[in-house]
């Protein structure tokens, strides 16, 4: 029975002394939680919105989330942004900017004092632009089957003019880039023009004639008995003065297809090696830079590998020196 009483003496004291010790770390711990949860909203982001030619954006949202609330600011007239009362902590940020007109963009980042970030908006491309107008010739009158095409962001739209020369040209992008726009017929002189198109955008084409160059002169070797290369010269005269592009058939199954461009009227060489013995005709044409061509120009050739030699007193040379003769018959210039 005392031993007992004396167990459970200690096992009372041993409770008093972890009661005690209790209450004396209880409220530093208390301290320390509350201390670890309290959240620094010192944080803030800052930066600046342009498109993607580098303009500011005047008046875009830029809202940064965080634990179901948010803060945001809107971008002055230089783009310039500035989000602040941001908690510091260790969660990444949903941040977005957006404004009418333009795609959103949103980023996840990790925010403290003063961070920086520089948001760059994609418009939104609207495709209502649509571009209208007539095609005349220099006397006013319609042209008819002209077509316009408008190009922009590596692809195109286009129409064909009707019999009052008017075409309507839809489904163009309204965006800030300005379009290469062509109008072109055959027989006409090429016209092209930079447009900013937005809805109803109006302009008219006057189109100029065009002639095409006259028939090209060639002239070289005409008796070829060897490969070569051998030595062609060409020459084109175009009456409006438009330079020329070039087009050769060597008659042997090659070709040079439209090299050039060259000034009218300027005299051309070109080198060609034959490799079999034909009897045809070299044929070459002009074009001028609207696409007008020449008729094509001929030139007969006969290439014959062998030559055959008939002097007598050459002969006779030869025969007294058949070293002589093998060289000559290896280059096939005997037969």
């Amino acid at each position: 029975m005392e031993i007992q009483s004396c167990l459970f003496s200690k096992i009372l004291i041993i409770g008093i002394i972890f009661l005690f010790i209790g209450l004396v770390i209880a409220p530093n711990i208390s301290s320390d939680t509350t201390s670890s949860t309290t959240l620094d909203n010192d944080g803030s982001l800052l930066g600046y919105v342009n498109d993607t030619s580098g303009s500011p954006i005047e008046g875009a949202l830029v809202r940064v989330y965080f634990h179901g609330t948010y803060e945001e600011d809107y971008s002055d007239s230089a783009g310039y942004y500035h989000v602040t009362n941001i908690p510091i902590c260790w969660c990444y940020k949903n941040c977005t900017t957006s404004k009418e007109g333009y795609e959103t963009e949103q980023v996840l980042l990790g925010i403290y004092e003063n961070t920086t970030y520089d948001f760059v908006l994609k418009p939104i491309i609207q495709y209502e632009g649509s571009l209208s107008g007539y095609v005349n010739d220099a006397d006013m009158n319609p042209i008819e089957g002209a077509r316009v095409r408008v190009n922009f962001h590596e692809t195109y739209e286009e129409d064909y003019s009707d019999s009052k020369g008017f075409y309507h040209v839809s489904n163009i992008p309204i965006c800030y880039c300005l379009k290469n726009t062509t109008c072109s017929k055959q027989g006409y002189k090429t016209e092209w023009v930079l447009l900013g198109i937005v809805e109803n955008t109006t302009y008219d084409f006057i189109l100029i004639s065009n002639n095409p160059p006259d028939k090209p002169e060639i002239s070289g070797p005409v008796m070829i008995h060897s490969p070569g290369p051998h030595e062609y010269t060409i020459k084109a005269i175009d009456r409006d003065g438009d330079d020329l592009f070039y087009e050769i058939d060597w008659a042997d199954g090659t070709y040079e297809e439209w090299f050039g461009p060259y000034s009218t009227g300027v005299e051309i060489t070109r080198n060609h090696t034959y490799c079999k013995e034909i009897c045809a005709e070299i044929g070459v044409r002009a074009k001028d830079i609207h696409g007008a061509t020449s008729e094509w120009a001929f030139l007969k050739v006969e290439i014959s590998r062998s030559k055959q030699m008939t002097n007598p007193i050459i002969l006779r040379f030869l025969e007294k020196l058949p070293i002589l003769e093998m060289f000559f018959m290896a280059m096939n210039l005997l037969t």
